[in-house]
């Protein structure tokens, strides 16, 4: 509001409020107003990907997209790889890469911000089994559990990390578990991991309630 009354009149489109903000900023950024899915492979810049933040792998399929511009793009030994959501539980592909990345030794974990945003540092290429994994959430159970538990135990292990969580690390940890068996379709593993849930963080969170809910019925 304060925006459009500085600026005589409101913003009509997302992208005119994006170029107002960002003002000052224009002589070194260029926003562009795209569908991820469709139009983000034309955006592929092969070794020119310095920071990749990402805020907008809602779905699988943004994620998809994404991803695959992103290993086309990556920088081994340069490029910061910046995951916005990587606390929000129904985005388990999130959760599968980064442990993927760690375990097989592509990233380095070098931060993380209050909320639960996660900072990789890309050491080596991307391997090509991690890509293939990701694209389409290939993993087998049981590839899942054992990343899911690595990624677990690697933050536990470590209070700076847990502490970003805002005391409630346990539940988002199994919650991403919960989805990840509504991935494979897997009711009997999302009813245990849901019971497992406090009801405060289900009160909290009432996406994932209804969304879990759901399958669960």
């Amino acid at each position: 509001q304060a925006m459009s009354e500085a600026r005589g009149k409101p913003c009509e489109t997302d992208l005119e409020m994006v170029e107002a903000i960002n003002a000052e900023y224009l002589d070194y950024i260029r926003p562009v107003q795209l569908n991820l899915v469709t139009g983000f492979a034309d955006y592929a810049r092969p070794s020119a990907l310095e920071i990749a933040h990402i805020d907008a792998a809602k779905s699988l399929d943004l994620w998809n997209a994404i991803l695959d511009v992103i290993a086309q793009s990556v920088m081994p030994g340069h490029t910061f790889l910046v995951f916005q959501d990587f606390e929000r539980c129904r985005l388990p592909w999130q959760w599968m890469f980064v442990a993927d990345m760690l375990q097989s030794g592509a990233a380095d974990w070098v931060g993380q911000f209050d909320g639960g945003s996660v900072h990789l540092r890309l050491t080596n290429a991307i391997p090509q089994a991690v890509y293939d994994r990701s694209i389409g959430f290939k993993y087998t159970p049981q590839e899942a559990r054992a990343l899911f538990e690595f990624l677990r135990d690697w933050i536990a292990g470590d209070p700076d990390r847990v502490e970003v969580f805002r005391g409630r690390f346990d539940d988002i940890a199994t919650c991403v578990l919960a989805y990840i068996h509504k991935e494979f379709g897997d009711v009997s593993g999302a009813r245990a991991a849901h019971a497992a849930l406090t009801p405060k963080f289900l009160q909290s969170e009432p996406i994932y309630r209804n969304e879990l809910d759901k399958f669960l019925a």
